[in-house]
């Protein structure tokens, strides 16, 4: 079947149903649903069926819900905005019909003028009088059908607190980082809001400067700068006096004019970070501020050394047309934002001085089955000095299953504690982390395990390198029964071992960086201080002194090891065996990355839905040059971190690119992503988006290499599990073995088959 044939059908399928032939459009979806990748324009006719059938425009919805992206015209896109525009009429929902065309409009391309106009003239509006309700209202309504997400949703919020308004839970509500807003817009105390002009926006600016004066709090609004010329380079630092000094007090905000240094009439930099930096320590209590303007400023603000490790991004990314619209990000002290997200000031955390020798953190969420076994080998320890673990329970659905478990141990080494919200992963261990009272600190998942003799191993070592903060060290595998299919039952050792021959020396970052460029799987060989390495405690001000925060990043892991390297040219470690990692079907990271596969893996994919869900404060919005890929897989992974530290500061561009190109991340991330992913089509037309964007050769590059999978392809369902490892022994005296045949069912068990084969 061709790419052609294949749309033709759906289009055929789509005319029955329209006819109200519903059984028979059905049972053709069902028979096309075998080709793959799953296009986007299937999706349409099945949320076309489901409207249809259910009468259900909410429904329907869903069916489309991530499965398409707007940043440029693309198969199906048509059709899918035309039916989420009809399903919102359905709804009872014009506003949002009105706004759906607006994306599909723009993502095309073309002129949204009227609409524009609209929320230019209802901003004058209000700008005549603001204490006027009804314009405050229209002006609510314009930015909404405009998707002005941000500048709408603090106009709602004034809106409420005049009583003009009902708090009512809302798709905006439930927006990456908007709970987070909300919370800054409504607390008791005031805050600090910084807004920065520039060619995108200014008078939307000044309207929201005086709402968010309205609902309590300082506000600074930054004008657009000030050309000078200067005799040779002037450093920007020196001018933000000058610009304090010009500051405008005005009753509702402090207007302040940045300036912009010229050289032989060449702009060579403006201090707008510097004077943000100011205004955070300065002029802020808590050395913090929420900092509201463009997407396209807030990129480029983010990477200034005034802010450098002391700004991140708040709102999502949308589209490149929406990055012209109001967005948010924090700024200043990174433990003022995280104190805000956990509830408490995490100062004292930071300075804490040890009690015992070791804090083993599990993160878990809604993980007890699994939890249970990996307890169990935390226990089971020779090492007789103090540790403890600590049980940072993140489970939906106030699940009491983790505590109970913890309850029901009974032993004074467990410290359970509680998340004060759902939190993202990366968050997750940055809690825990901050939790602990040992000396040195390690991470394992709900599902991993610890080997008998690994607290005794780590304490000779680290009594032996008491200047060193980091150790890496050697990590078994086991695959949990039911796991990855083909996988399931994989325990691997890595090597041979000599009890009590740790071989500690140390390793260059770049060796390993090295590897890594190697071969992108090798980033399982880096730092991660998660399930193959730790860190003394003192680590995390170390983290904070070079890097100017903790865990901030898209994954918990895999950056850390990326940024370990980057701020140490040499590494800590020992040829010896201290965890296995466990993989189970409970696995996040198993979860995140398993395709839908229709009716069949329904109850499987509400589980992952529900264990997703995630309080709307403190989740990590990638910059520019990370949205480039995916995060994912391997390839996705590497790039998406290399990318973060090249923004970051921490890591040089050409040296990102010697570890991993684009190119090599996408081929990689595309051929280890499932057709059956039900998100392929989205995943290969973003790809396609970013190479137009990136230059015409990568364009035609991924023309070349990459469009052909497209193709319709037909799947017969693998019904045979067929085992996707091979057991015997390895080059470096390892072994890989199927556990089931050693009647291992658990984590537990597979520490105790590591044991015994190694006799360690």
């Amino acid at each position: 079947m061709t790419e052609q044939q294949y749309f033709d059908r759906i289009h055929a399928i789509r005319r029955h149903i329209s006819g109200g032939n519903l059984e028979l459009a059905e049972r053709l979806l069902d028979e096309i649903y075998a080709y793959k990748p799953t296009r986007l324009l299937w999706f349409v006719a099945k949320a076309e069926l489901v409207l249809k059938k259910e009468q259900n425009p909410e429904a329907a919805l869903g069916v489309l819900e991530g499965k398409y992206f707007f940043a440029e015209d693309y198969p199906g896109l048509r059709e899918c905005m035309k039916l989420r525009s009809k399903a919102y009429k359905q709804w009872g929902r014009p506003d949002d019909a009105v706004r759906e065309d607006y994306l599909y409009q723009k993502a095309c391309g073309r002129s949204c003028a009227r609409l524009e106009g609209e929320a230019v003239e209802a901003l004058e509006a209000v700008a005549e009088d603001a204490e006027d309700g009804e314009r405050l209202r229209a002006l609510a309504r314009a930015l909404y059908r405009t998707s002005d997400m941000a500048a709408y949703f603090i106009v709602y919020m004034e809106l409420v607190r005049r009583g003009l308004a009902r708090r009512e839970e809302h798709w905006v509500h439930k927006i990456a980082n908007y709970g987070y807003l909300e919370e800054k817009l409504t607390a008791r105390d005031p805050g600090t809001f910084v807004l920065v002009m520039d060619d995108c926006l200014d008078r939307s600016l000044e309207i929201l400067g005086h709402l968010l004066h309205c609902l309590g709090h300082q506000v600074f609004l930054l004008s657009p700068p000030l050309a000078f010329e200067t005799e040779g380079r002037v450093d920007l630092r020196e001018t933000v006096p000058v610009s304090m000094e010009q500051m405008e007090r005005y009753p509702d905000m402090c207007v302040i004019p940045p300036v912009v240094l010229t050289e032989e009439g060449e702009p060579y930099g403006d201090n707008r970070d510097y004077i943000i930096d100011h205004i955070c320590r300065e002029e802020s209590s808590r050395d913090q501020a929420v900092i509201l303007c463009s997407g396209c400023l807030l990129e480029d603000l983010y990477t200034r050394e005034g802010l450098r490790g002391r700004m991140g991004r708040l709102s999502p990314y949308e589209a490149d047309f929406t990055e012209e619209k109001v967005h948010f990000a924090w700024a200043g002290s990174y433990l003022s934002y995280i104190s805000d997200l956990y509830g408490y000031d995490v100062r004292a955390d930071i300075d804490r001085e040890p009690e015992v020798e070791f804090s083993i953190v599990i993160p878990a969420r809604n993980s007890a089955a699994t939890l249970r076994y990996t307890l169990q080998t935390c226990l089971d320890q020779r090492y007789q000095g103090s540790y403890e673990i600590v049980v940072s329970d993140n489970s939906v659905d106030e699940s009491h299953e983790v505590y109970d478990l913890c309850r029901e141990l009974d032993d004074p080494r467990i410290r359970y504690v509680k998340t004060p919200r759902s939190l993202q992963l990366t968050k997750s261990f940055e809690f825990g982390y901050l939790q602990t009272r040992g000396r040195f600190v390690f991470s394992l998942g709900s599902d991993d395990g610890l080997l008998p003799w690994a607290l005794d191993a780590v304490k000779v070592t680290l009594d032996h390198c008491p200047d060193e903060e980091i150790l890496l060290w050697d990590r078994g595998f086991y695959a949990w029964p039911g796991f990855n299919g083909g996988q399931q039952n994989m325990f691997a050792i890595p090597r041979a071992y000599q009890r009590g021959q740790l071989n500690a020396r140390m390793v260059d970052t770049k060796v390993l960086l090295d590897q890594v460029a190697q071969n992108p799987s090798n980033i399982y060989l880096l730092p991660l201080l998660y399930i193959n390495s730790g860190f003394r405690r003192s680590y995390l001000k170390t983290l904070l002194q070079k890097t100017g925060k903790l865990l901030d990043g898209g994954s918990q892991d895999i950056q850390t090891g990326i940024i370990n390297c980057c701020i140490h040219k040499q590494i800590l470690t020992i040829a010896y065996p201290v965890t296995i990692a466990g993989m189970s079907t409970s696995s996040m990271g198993y979860l995140v990355n398993r395709p839908s596969e229709d009716e069949e893996n329904r109850e499987e994919i509400q589980v992952r839905n529900r264990l997703f869900k995630l309080d709307n404060a403190g989740r990590y919005i990638p910059g520019a040059r990370e949205r480039l890929v995916f995060l994912g897989v391997d390839g996705g992974i590497l790039y998406f971190t290399l990318a973060r530290a090249v923004e970051e500061g921490l890591l040089q561009e050409e040296a990102a690119d010697r570890i991993c190109d684009w190119k090599a991340a996408v081929r990689q991330t595309v051929e280890s992503t499932s057709l059956r992913f039900d998100t392929f089509d989205l995943i290969l037309h973003t790809f396609r988006f970013m190479a137009q964007k990136l230059s015409s050769g990568h364009s035609a590059w991924f023309e070349e290499h990459l469009r052909h999978i497209l193709e319709p392809k037909y799947l017969v369902k693998q019904e045979e599990i067929v085992k996707s490892y091979q057991e015997g022994r390895s080059v470096t005296g390892g072994e890989v073995l199927d556990a089931s045949k050693f009647h291992v069912a658990t984590i537990s068990d597979a520490v105790a088959l590591f044991a015994e084969r190694t006799a360690l």
